[in-house]
This record gives C-alpha cells, structure tokens and sequence, in this order.
C-alpha cells in the first residue's frame, strides 16, 4: 500500500518578494513542493511556478483602498472563509488573526515586544496621529490574539530574537521553531562589476563606502546613519523610502534602488534599527560578501556575532563610524560561512521536520 502524501495549506496575501515575508511564503512553498508534498496556497500575488506545481491555487484578494490595519483584517476575514473549503493535513499560517484556522502559526512580529522597545509611529500632523492610532490598535489587538492562542496552536518564529521577545510577554511556545529568510546563493561582485557600481553611485577613489537601505523610517535609525556624513574617510549611500528628501553630505539621498548593485558599491551595510525581526537586505548583504553593523535587536545579530561577519553596535563603546570601519575588515569568507549556514536546504530541513513533528 502506498503511503498517503500530506497536504500543507500556506495561508498568507503575498508569496513573492521583495519583502521578508514574500520571501519566507516563497520559500516555504518551494521546500513543500521539493519535499513532493501537496501545496494548496491560500492568497495572492502567486508566482507562475508555485501556480503550475500546487495542487489547488484559493485566491483571496486583498481589499482596496483600506488603511493597512483594516485592510490585513477584511483580507483575514476572507481568507477564513476560503478555508473553510480547504482540506489539508496542517494548514499553515502567518497571521494571530488566523489563529483559530491554523495548526502551526509562523511569528514575523511581535508588537507587543516592538513597542517595549519604543518602536513608535512617529505623530507629526493629522497623518502622523492617524498612524500613531492604527499602531496602537495593532499592538492592542496582536497583544489579545497572542494571550488567547489555543493550547494546541504550534507556533515558529523568523529569528531567535524574535522567539526570545514572544517568551518574555507570552511564555514558552508550543513547537517554537526558527524559520529564517533562506539566505541567497553566494554571489559577491567581481572587480569590474564592484568598480561599476562604485562609479555609477559616485564613490570616490579610497573612500569607505557605507551602505544603508532603511529610508527615513525613525525606526531603522537613520537619524545614527545621517551622522556618519561628517566622517571625512566615509562615502555614505543613503538609500530606502523617503531618502531622496534627506541631504547627505550636501546632495540628496539615493531613494529606492536595486539592490544587487547597490550593494556591490558598499563595503559595508549598516542597518541599525530598534527592532527588526530578521531583515532580508542583511542576507542579502553577507551573499554578496559586504560585511554588516546591525544592533542587538535585530534577528541576524547573534549570527553576525558567532561568524564575526560584522559588528553588533550600540553597547560597546563604539561609535557607528569605529564600527562600520572594523566590520569592513571582516573577511568575506565569513559573511559566506553565516550564507552557508542558513542556505535553502538547512532551512528546508527544519520547516519539513517541523511538519512531521506536527503530523506525528
């Protein structure tokens, strides 16, 4: 008698990139697949691929032109009712409003922990306040699905960080797996392509290019970034939503990007946000080679620390200038032993063994 393959129902709007959770749910759906398990995807924006090999494709669209806290909401309130026709042995989910649908739960945020950490909206004006209120409202409402999680809910986290910060508010987990952003292939640039980019971005000739892609969001630090430009060694590539509107060093900032080249100008990534759970431009960073200065609150910093692929900045007496010099020292076959240890494979092995887990 044949064995019956199991069937896993991803649950989530978004199952491609650019952001970390597009690129977990894309993931995610491919170990399914390569494992030769069943894929039902529940959602949109599904690359062609994922389409062509899930066995059942439920759309549910996201609604239009809703703050993004209704709109995450009325999308969750359509989903449930799509699972309701769904039939899968677990059925995955990214979401604490999905909760009750849901046999495993995977953690991108914990708001609770976030605000701990004064990760606020910043309430400049009627849109400021309005943003301040609909983080309040989140961080009330994720609060009160997290404490009301059933018993047999399993859940899993993106970082260790992130993990830590759930025990601390709510207690020990059920399952309390790690499934990272898988880490890209190692590809750091060659001399040509490094000079290129160093050249369509204006580096000067032995200048320390400093990289940063976090925008004007208060919360990425970028007011610590900004004042590296008084640094006389130091070229800084200010870049992310919004920098266009911000002066570095008397010319304005870069704005959005791609990130391919840009990162093959930098010699090191800065990204010193308060709270981060498992920011993907720091994978991105290390695969291309490019050493990384991130803070303790982010999901890579034990990482970085245990592969000294960067510095960990903010409680050693250093400014961001010393630590962005002494993280560009690092060599780059340490950003590559940190890409290997999280690749694609590694990370198959731990979300499929936590579905046997499940399963069992």
């Amino acid at each position: 008698m044949s064995k019956r393959v199991p069937t896993v129902a991803l649950v989530h709007d978004h199952f491609e990139g650019p952001t970390g959770m597009g690129v977990v749910l894309g993931a995610h759906a491919r170990f399914i697949l390569e494992a030769g398990w069943r894929l039902c995807i529940v959602g949109e924006d599904v690359p062609d691929d994922l389409r062509a090999g899930a066995d059942r494709v439920v759309p549910v669209r996201n609604p239009r032109g809703l703050p993004k806290l209704p709109e995450h909401v009325e999308w969750c309130r359509r989903a449930r009712a799509a699972l309701r026709d769904v039939r899968a042995d677990i059925v995955h989910i990214h979401s604490p409003w999905l909760a009750p649908d849901g046999h495993l739960l995977t953690s991108h945020f914990v708001s609770q922990a976030a605000f701990a950490h004064d990760i606020r909206e910043p309430a400049t004006g009627v849109e400021g306040l309005l943003r301040q209120a609909q983080s309040w409202a989140k961080r009330w409402t994720d609060d009160r699905l997290y404490r009301r999680l059933r018993s047999s809910t399993y859940l899993s986290f993106v970082s260790e960080f992130l993990r830590e910060q759930f025990r601390r508010h709510y207690g020990e987990p059920r399952g309390g797996w790690i499934f990272r952003p898988p880490a890209p292939r190692w590809h750091p640039p060659d001399a040509a392509e490094r000079a290129r980019a160093r050249a369509a971005l204006g580096v000067p000739e032995g200048r320390l290019s400093v990289g940063y892609l976090g925008g004007v969001d208060p919360r990425k630090g970028f007011e610590h970034v900004l004042a590296l430009q008084s640094e006389s060694e130091i070229h800084l590539l200010f870049a992310g939503p919004g920098s266009e509107r911000a002066s570095v060093g008397g010319r304005p900032g870069i704005g959005f990007v791609e990130v391919g080249p840009f990162l093959s100008a930098c010699d090191v990534l800065t990204a010193p946000s308060r709270f981060d759970s498992a920011p993907v431009a720091v994978l991105e960073a290390l695969s291309r080679g490019v050493p990384v200065v991130s803070t303790s609150t982010c999901g890579w910093a034990s990482a970085i620390e245990r592969h000294r692929c960067g510095v960990v900045w903010g409680e050693n007496g250093m400014t961001l200038a010393e630590a962005c010099r002494r993280a560009a020292a690092a060599p780059a076959e340490r950003c590559r032993a940190l890409v290997d240890e999280f690749g694609a494979r590694r990370q198959r092995e731990v979300l499929i063994g936590a579905y046997e887990h499940i399963l069992g």
